[in-house]
């Protein structure tokens, strides 16, 4: 399962029309920081658990959620006309901000 964040940041330019150097470094030692935060993919290590399953059927069993496949997905059945319920529990991981 991909995530996907946006995140706006505004720069004050230099007179040369360019992010200023130490802005440059600040933003790479971030980028380094969160790609080490989250190098490793917590929610796949997760146990997912969903309200129903289509036809008990493998095909949209709730393990899809996670599998990082976009061909496959989750599904109820047909005739539940509200939100399925998932519970997904990624046990005892600690903070991210402690690695």
């Amino acid at each position: 399962m991909k995530i996907f964040i946006l995140l706006l940041i505004f720069f004050a330019f230099d007179n040369r029309g360019l992010i200023p150097e130490q802005d440059i470094k600040v933003l790479l030692l971030w980028k380094k920081k969160i790609d080490y935060i989250f190098f490793d993919n917590l929610a796949q290590k997760a146990k997912v658990t969903v309200s129903s399953c289509r036809g008990k059927a493998e095909r949209y069993n709730a393990s899809n959620l996670i599998d990082d496949n976009k061909e496959t997905y989750w599904a109820t059945d047909d005739d539940v006309l509200s939100v399925g319920d998932i519970c997904r529990v990624m046990g005892s991981i600690g903070l991210l901000s402690n690695r």
